[in-house]
Protein backbone atom coordinates (compact mmCIF):
# COMPACT_ATOMS: atom_id res chain seq x y z
CA UNK A 1 0.00 0.00 0.00
CA UNK A 2 2.76 2.48 0.75
CA UNK A 3 5.04 1.52 -2.21
CA UNK A 4 2.18 2.28 -4.46
CA UNK A 5 0.93 5.36 -2.90
CA UNK A 6 4.49 6.65 -3.12
CA UNK A 7 4.88 5.75 -7.20
CA UNK A 8 1.25 7.42 -7.44
CA UNK A 9 2.99 10.74 -5.89
CA UNK A 10 5.52 10.42 -8.20
CA UNK A 11 3.33 9.90 -11.12
CA UNK A 12 1.46 13.08 -10.00
CA UNK A 13 4.67 14.88 -9.21
CA UNK A 14 5.96 14.31 -12.91
CA UNK A 15 2.99 15.08 -14.57
CA UNK A 16 2.79 18.62 -12.66
CA UNK A 17 6.09 18.96 -13.37
CA UNK A 18 6.23 18.25 -16.90
CA UNK A 19 3.14 20.63 -17.45
CA UNK A 20 5.04 23.54 -15.62
CA UNK A 21 7.81 22.59 -18.12
CA UNK A 22 5.75 23.07 -21.10
CA UNK A 23 4.04 26.03 -20.12
CA UNK A 24 7.26 27.61 -19.85
CA UNK A 25 8.53 26.69 -23.02
CA UNK A 26 5.43 27.58 -24.97
CA UNK A 27 5.51 31.18 -23.02
CA UNK A 28 8.64 31.76 -23.33
CA UNK A 29 8.40 31.03 -27.27
CA UNK A 30 5.69 34.26 -27.07
CA UNK A 31 7.12 36.33 -24.61
CA UNK A 32 8.77 38.12 -27.28
CA UNK A 33 5.45 38.90 -29.16
CA UNK A 34 4.06 40.88 -26.27
CA UNK A 35 3.37 44.49 -26.54
CA UNK A 36 1.34 47.07 -24.87
CA UNK A 37 -2.01 48.71 -26.03
CA UNK A 38 -2.19 52.26 -27.19
CA UNK A 39 -4.42 55.00 -26.46
CA UNK A 40 -5.02 57.07 -30.11
CA UNK A 41 -5.74 60.16 -30.06
CA UNK A 42 -6.96 62.45 -32.89
CA UNK A 43 -4.55 65.53 -33.01
CA UNK A 44 -6.46 67.94 -35.27
CA UNK A 45 -10.24 67.39 -35.11
CA UNK A 46 -11.26 70.12 -36.61
CA UNK A 47 -8.58 69.77 -39.57
CA UNK A 48 -9.78 69.37 -43.11
CA UNK A 49 -6.55 67.22 -43.76
CA UNK A 50 -3.59 66.85 -41.29
CA UNK A 51 0.00 64.66 -41.02
CA UNK A 52 2.43 64.54 -37.80
CA UNK A 53 5.72 64.25 -38.51
CA UNK A 54 7.64 64.09 -35.31
CA UNK A 55 7.16 64.01 -31.92
CA UNK A 56 9.92 64.88 -29.04
CA UNK A 57 10.42 63.42 -25.40
CA UNK A 58 7.97 65.34 -23.63
CA UNK A 59 5.10 64.58 -25.82
CA UNK A 60 5.35 67.57 -27.96
CA UNK A 61 3.79 66.43 -31.67
CA UNK A 62 4.74 68.88 -34.97
CA UNK A 63 3.06 68.50 -38.06
CA UNK A 64 0.99 69.67 -40.99
CA UNK A 65 -2.77 70.82 -40.80
CA UNK A 66 -4.78 72.40 -43.88
CA UNK A 67 -1.59 73.26 -45.16
CA UNK A 68 0.15 74.83 -42.01
CA UNK A 69 2.62 73.86 -39.80
CA UNK A 70 1.38 73.04 -36.41
CA UNK A 71 2.67 72.16 -32.73
CA UNK A 72 0.43 70.34 -30.68
CA UNK A 73 0.76 70.24 -26.93
CA UNK A 74 -1.29 68.48 -23.66
CA UNK A 75 -4.49 68.55 -26.17
CA UNK A 76 -3.88 71.47 -27.85
CA UNK A 77 -2.45 72.45 -31.39
CA UNK A 78 -0.81 75.87 -31.99
CA UNK A 79 0.02 77.03 -35.57
CA UNK A 80 3.52 78.15 -36.18
CA UNK A 81 2.83 80.41 -39.01
CA UNK A 82 4.66 80.98 -41.82
CA UNK A 83 6.61 83.72 -43.61
CA UNK A 84 5.47 87.12 -44.25
CA UNK A 85 4.30 86.98 -47.90
CA UNK A 86 4.38 83.04 -48.05
CA UNK A 87 1.50 80.66 -48.18
CA UNK A 88 2.27 77.67 -46.69
CA UNK A 89 4.69 75.76 -44.35
CA UNK A 90 6.20 71.84 -43.03
CA UNK A 91 7.43 71.41 -40.08
CA UNK A 92 10.27 68.53 -39.79
CA UNK A 93 12.04 67.96 -36.33
CA UNK A 94 11.14 68.84 -33.13
CA UNK A 95 14.33 68.87 -29.91
CA UNK A 96 13.45 68.24 -26.45
CA UNK A 97 14.00 72.36 -26.29
CA UNK A 98 11.12 72.73 -28.45
CA UNK A 99 13.13 74.09 -31.44
CA UNK A 100 11.30 72.66 -34.67
CA UNK A 101 12.74 72.81 -37.99
CA UNK A 102 11.11 73.03 -41.34
CA UNK A 103 10.38 74.91 -44.58
CA UNK A 104 7.65 77.94 -45.72
CA UNK A 105 6.42 77.44 -49.22
CA UNK A 106 7.26 80.74 -51.62
CA UNK A 107 6.95 80.87 -54.79
CA UNK A 108 10.57 80.20 -55.64
CA UNK A 109 10.09 76.96 -53.79
CA UNK A 110 11.01 75.87 -50.23
CA UNK A 111 12.35 78.12 -47.93
CA UNK A 112 14.59 76.77 -44.24
CA UNK A 113 13.45 77.72 -41.19
CA UNK A 114 13.20 77.71 -36.86
CA UNK A 115 10.69 78.21 -34.82
CA UNK A 116 12.08 78.99 -31.64
CA UNK A 117 10.76 81.36 -28.70
CA UNK A 118 7.53 81.92 -30.74
CA UNK A 119 9.58 83.82 -33.70
CA UNK A 120 10.47 82.08 -36.98
CA UNK A 121 14.07 82.66 -38.12
CA UNK A 122 14.86 82.48 -42.04
CA UNK A 123 17.53 80.19 -42.20
CA UNK A 124 17.15 80.51 -46.18
CA UNK A 125 17.90 84.26 -46.69
CA UNK A 126 21.32 83.18 -45.03
CA UNK A 127 22.19 81.37 -48.42
CA UNK A 128 22.64 83.11 -52.01
CA UNK A 129 19.33 81.94 -53.76
CA UNK A 130 17.33 78.80 -54.50
CA UNK A 131 15.48 76.47 -52.64
CA UNK A 132 16.14 75.66 -48.79
CA UNK A 133 15.22 72.94 -46.17
CA UNK A 134 15.06 72.58 -42.62
CA UNK A 135 15.92 68.93 -42.27
CA UNK A 136 16.55 67.93 -38.47
CA UNK A 137 17.59 69.33 -35.32
CA UNK A 138 18.71 67.29 -32.42
CA UNK A 139 18.87 68.17 -28.95
CA UNK A 140 22.14 69.98 -29.21
CA UNK A 141 20.60 72.59 -31.07
CA UNK A 142 22.57 71.68 -34.10
CA UNK A 143 20.46 71.85 -37.59
CA UNK A 144 21.05 70.17 -40.84
CA UNK A 145 20.55 72.56 -43.77
CA UNK A 146 20.19 71.85 -47.20
CA UNK A 147 20.69 75.04 -49.69
CA UNK A 148 20.30 74.44 -53.36
CA UNK A 149 23.07 75.88 -54.75
CA UNK A 150 25.46 76.63 -51.37
CA UNK A 151 25.54 73.26 -50.08
CA UNK A 152 24.58 71.20 -46.88
CA UNK A 153 24.85 72.85 -43.63
CA UNK A 154 25.02 72.25 -39.61
CA UNK A 155 24.00 75.26 -38.18
CA UNK A 156 23.30 76.65 -34.66
CA UNK A 157 21.16 79.85 -33.49
CA UNK A 158 21.41 81.25 -30.10
CA UNK A 159 17.87 82.06 -27.92
CA UNK A 160 17.99 85.37 -29.90
CA UNK A 161 18.47 84.05 -32.97
CA UNK A 162 21.58 84.94 -34.15
CA UNK A 163 23.57 82.39 -36.20
CA UNK A 164 26.14 80.37 -33.93
CA UNK A 165 28.11 78.42 -36.02
CA UNK A 166 27.96 77.29 -39.92
CA UNK A 167 29.95 73.98 -41.34
CA UNK A 168 29.30 72.77 -44.95
CA UNK A 169 29.28 69.02 -44.89
CA UNK A 170 29.02 68.22 -48.33
CA UNK A 171 31.69 66.29 -50.07
CA UNK A 172 33.35 67.90 -53.07
CA UNK A 173 31.21 65.87 -56.05
CA UNK A 174 28.90 64.74 -54.01
CA UNK A 175 25.58 63.32 -55.81
CA UNK A 176 22.64 62.81 -52.77
CA UNK A 177 20.87 64.40 -50.21
CA UNK A 178 20.82 64.11 -45.82
CA UNK A 179 18.44 63.39 -43.93
CA UNK A 180 18.49 63.13 -39.83
CA UNK A 181 21.55 63.17 -37.36
CA UNK A 182 21.85 61.94 -33.47
CA UNK A 183 23.23 64.41 -30.32
CA UNK A 184 26.55 62.77 -31.28
CA UNK A 185 26.96 64.52 -34.56
CA UNK A 186 26.58 61.22 -36.73
CA UNK A 187 24.98 62.26 -40.08
CA UNK A 188 22.84 59.98 -42.17
CA UNK A 189 21.90 60.44 -45.95
CA UNK A 190 21.77 58.56 -49.56
CA UNK A 191 23.60 58.97 -52.52
CA UNK A 192 23.84 58.26 -55.74
CA UNK A 193 26.91 55.71 -57.02
CA UNK A 194 29.13 56.44 -59.22
CA UNK A 195 29.67 55.87 -62.67
CA UNK A 196 26.47 55.26 -63.77
CA UNK A 197 24.73 56.46 -60.62
CA UNK A 198 22.10 53.89 -61.13
CA UNK A 199 22.62 52.49 -57.47
CA UNK A 200 21.60 54.79 -54.41
CA UNK A 201 23.44 53.62 -51.14
CA UNK A 202 22.84 54.94 -47.61
CA UNK A 203 25.92 55.91 -45.89
CA UNK A 204 26.58 56.96 -42.05
CA UNK A 205 29.05 60.91 -42.23
CA UNK A 206 31.19 60.79 -38.78
CA UNK A 207 34.34 62.57 -38.52
CA UNK A 208 34.08 64.14 -42.54
CA UNK A 209 34.35 60.16 -43.28
CA UNK A 210 31.57 58.41 -44.81
CA UNK A 211 30.42 54.79 -44.00
CA UNK A 212 28.12 53.20 -47.23
CA UNK A 213 25.39 51.12 -45.45
CA UNK A 214 24.71 48.52 -48.28
CA UNK A 215 21.30 47.34 -49.60
CA UNK A 216 20.00 43.52 -48.56
CA UNK A 217 21.46 40.65 -51.00
CA UNK A 218 20.51 40.80 -54.41
CA UNK A 219 19.24 44.40 -54.10
CA UNK A 220 20.50 47.28 -56.13
CA UNK A 221 19.71 50.25 -53.18
CA UNK A 222 19.28 50.94 -49.55
CA UNK A 223 17.55 54.67 -47.92
CA UNK A 224 18.59 55.36 -44.32
CA UNK A 225 15.79 57.73 -43.14
CA UNK A 226 16.73 57.64 -38.91
CA UNK A 227 19.66 57.32 -36.54
CA UNK A 228 19.15 56.73 -33.12
CA UNK A 229 22.35 57.73 -29.91
CA UNK A 230 23.70 54.25 -30.42
CA UNK A 231 24.50 54.67 -34.08
CA UNK A 232 21.94 52.12 -35.19
CA UNK A 233 20.19 52.99 -38.50
CA UNK A 234 16.71 52.09 -39.93
CA UNK A 235 15.54 52.94 -43.46
CA UNK A 236 14.59 49.90 -46.57
CA UNK A 237 16.67 48.30 -49.06
CA UNK A 238 15.08 48.39 -52.84
CA UNK A 239 15.68 45.47 -55.29
CA UNK A 240 15.49 47.97 -58.03
CA UNK A 241 16.76 51.90 -58.40
CA UNK A 242 14.55 53.97 -60.14
CA UNK A 243 10.90 54.22 -61.26
CA UNK A 244 10.04 50.82 -60.16
CA UNK A 245 9.28 50.46 -56.07
CA UNK A 246 9.56 47.44 -53.96
CA UNK A 247 11.14 48.26 -50.35
CA UNK A 248 11.79 45.91 -47.24
CA UNK A 249 12.26 47.95 -43.89
CA UNK A 250 15.63 47.44 -42.43
CA UNK A 251 18.11 48.26 -39.70
CA UNK A 252 21.52 48.47 -39.84
CA UNK A 253 23.52 47.96 -36.86
CA UNK A 254 27.15 48.31 -36.76
CA UNK A 255 26.64 48.39 -40.41
CA UNK A 256 25.79 44.86 -40.26
CA UNK A 257 21.96 45.10 -42.39
CA UNK A 258 19.00 42.93 -40.20
CA UNK A 259 15.65 42.70 -42.58
CA UNK A 260 12.85 43.84 -40.54
CA UNK A 261 10.58 41.68 -42.48
CA UNK A 262 7.27 42.51 -44.22
CA UNK A 263 4.08 41.08 -43.76
CA UNK A 264 2.32 42.34 -47.10
CA UNK A 265 3.92 43.24 -50.02
CA UNK A 266 6.33 46.12 -48.90
CA UNK A 267 7.59 47.81 -45.64
CA UNK A 268 9.22 51.15 -45.01
CA UNK A 269 11.01 52.22 -41.55
CA UNK A 270 10.69 55.75 -40.94
CA UNK A 271 12.51 56.29 -37.20
CA UNK A 272 14.26 54.25 -34.31
CA UNK A 273 14.48 55.41 -30.67
CA UNK A 274 16.80 54.85 -27.83
CA UNK A 275 15.18 51.75 -27.25
CA UNK A 276 15.56 49.95 -30.26
CA UNK A 277 11.95 50.53 -31.17
CA UNK A 278 11.35 51.22 -34.80
CA UNK A 279 8.15 52.44 -36.29
CA UNK A 280 7.03 52.57 -40.07
CA UNK A 281 4.48 51.06 -42.76
CA UNK A 282 3.61 47.83 -44.54
CA UNK A 283 1.91 47.88 -47.76
CA UNK A 284 -1.02 45.21 -48.51
CA UNK A 285 -2.13 44.14 -51.40
CA UNK A 286 -1.10 43.85 -54.78
CA UNK A 287 1.21 45.79 -56.53
CA UNK A 288 -0.73 48.73 -57.04
CA UNK A 289 0.05 49.67 -53.12
CA UNK A 290 -3.84 49.35 -52.07
CA UNK A 291 -2.87 50.07 -48.78
CA UNK A 292 -0.96 50.70 -46.01
CA UNK A 293 -0.83 50.25 -42.10
CA UNK A 294 0.98 52.03 -39.36
CA UNK A 295 3.60 49.66 -37.93
CA UNK A 296 5.77 48.91 -35.14
CA UNK A 297 9.03 46.55 -34.81
CA UNK A 298 10.69 45.73 -31.64
CA UNK A 299 12.14 42.49 -29.99
CA UNK A 300 12.34 40.76 -33.29
CA UNK A 301 9.02 41.00 -33.87
CA UNK A 302 6.31 43.46 -36.32
CA UNK A 303 2.81 44.69 -35.20
CA UNK A 304 0.16 46.11 -37.21
CA UNK A 305 -0.19 49.27 -34.79
CA UNK A 306 -4.00 49.15 -35.72
CA UNK A 307 -4.36 45.64 -33.44
CA UNK A 308 -3.22 47.12 -30.31
CA UNK A 309 -5.63 50.12 -30.31
CA UNK A 310 -7.23 50.41 -26.45
CA UNK A 311 -10.75 50.86 -25.78
CA UNK A 312 -12.51 54.23 -25.55
CA UNK A 313 -9.65 55.78 -28.27
CA UNK A 314 -10.58 58.04 -31.08
CA UNK A 315 -12.17 56.35 -33.57
CA UNK A 316 -9.98 55.96 -37.22
CA UNK A 317 -10.83 54.07 -39.98
CA UNK A 318 -7.23 53.07 -40.25
CA UNK A 319 -3.67 53.61 -39.03
CA UNK A 320 -1.64 54.01 -42.21
CA UNK A 321 1.53 55.62 -41.51
CA UNK A 322 4.06 55.89 -37.91
CA UNK A 323 6.31 58.50 -38.79
CA UNK A 324 7.91 59.16 -35.37
CA UNK A 325 8.57 57.40 -31.99
CA UNK A 326 10.12 59.26 -28.57
CA UNK A 327 12.04 57.19 -25.86
CA UNK A 328 8.88 56.70 -24.12
CA UNK A 329 7.19 54.90 -26.77
CA UNK A 330 4.72 57.55 -28.01
CA UNK A 331 4.09 57.06 -31.61
CA UNK A 332 2.89 59.78 -34.31
CA UNK A 333 1.82 59.32 -37.84
CA UNK A 334 -1.42 59.42 -39.93
CA UNK A 335 -4.42 57.50 -40.55
CA UNK A 336 -8.13 57.55 -42.37
CA UNK A 337 -10.88 58.94 -40.80
CA UNK A 338 -14.64 59.28 -42.37
CA UNK A 339 -11.78 59.16 -45.64
CA UNK A 340 -9.76 61.93 -44.83
CA UNK A 341 -6.20 62.10 -43.59
CA UNK A 342 -5.53 62.86 -39.76
CA UNK A 343 -2.66 62.76 -37.62
CA UNK A 344 -2.78 61.01 -34.64
CA UNK A 345 -0.74 60.28 -31.25
CA UNK A 346 -0.49 56.83 -29.92
CA UNK A 347 0.13 56.56 -26.18
CA UNK A 348 1.16 52.93 -24.59
CA UNK A 349 -1.13 51.97 -21.66
CA UNK A 350 0.28 49.74 -18.96
CA UNK A 351 -2.30 47.05 -19.91
CA UNK A 352 -1.15 44.35 -22.30
CA UNK A 353 -2.77 43.60 -25.42
CA UNK A 354 -4.65 40.45 -26.07
CA UNK A 355 -1.27 38.96 -27.48
CA UNK A 356 0.87 39.43 -24.37
CA UNK A 357 1.84 36.93 -22.08
CA UNK A 358 3.18 37.31 -18.56
CA UNK A 359 7.55 36.79 -18.43
CA UNK A 360 8.36 33.68 -18.76
CA UNK A 361 10.35 34.01 -15.19
CA UNK A 362 7.12 34.97 -13.29
CA UNK A 363 5.17 31.94 -14.40
CA UNK A 364 8.23 29.12 -13.70
CA UNK A 365 8.36 30.88 -10.24
CA UNK A 366 4.39 30.24 -9.72
CA UNK A 367 4.29 26.88 -11.35
CA UNK A 368 7.20 25.64 -8.98
CA UNK A 369 5.47 26.96 -5.96
CA UNK A 370 2.31 25.31 -7.23
CA UNK A 371 4.38 22.36 -7.45
CA UNK A 372 5.97 22.19 -3.97
CA UNK A 373 2.34 22.92 -2.13
CA UNK A 374 1.04 20.21 -4.07
CA UNK A 375 3.62 18.00 -3.02
CA UNK A 376 3.41 18.92 0.57
CA UNK A 377 -0.60 18.62 0.71
CA UNK A 378 -0.08 15.41 -0.78
CA UNK A 379 2.59 13.48 0.93
CA UNK A 380 0.99 14.86 4.01
CA UNK A 381 -2.48 13.28 2.99
CA UNK A 382 -0.47 10.15 2.29
CA UNK A 383 0.83 10.15 5.76
CA UNK A 384 -2.98 10.65 7.53
CA UNK A 385 -3.81 7.47 5.05
CA UNK A 386 -0.84 5.26 6.74
CA UNK A 387 -1.68 6.00 10.09
CA UNK A 388 -5.32 5.25 9.42
CA UNK A 389 -4.00 1.62 7.73
CA UNK A 390 -1.39 1.52 10.89
CA UNK A 391 -4.24 2.05 13.52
Amino acid sequence: MTLFSTNSIYQKVAAFATGVALSWIVIDANAAKAAYLYSITELSPDSRSSFATDINNLGQVVGRADGRAFLWENGSMEDLGTLPGHRGSWPHSINDAGQVVGVTEWVNGDNAVLWQNQTIIDIGSLFSGGESIGLDINNSGQIVVDSEFSGTFIMEFDPSGNLVSQRNIRPTNFRGYFSDLNDIGQIIGNKSVPPEFDERLAFILENDLITELEPLPGDLSSTATSINNAGQVVGYSNEIFGSSFNPTAVLWNDSNIINLGTEGTRSLAFDINENGQVVGQTYFGDNTFSGTYATLWQDGEMFDLNNLIAPNSDDFDILERATSINNNGQIVGYGRLNNQRRAFLATPILEPSPTSVPEPSTILGLGLFGLASFLKLTLSKQGQGANNIHH
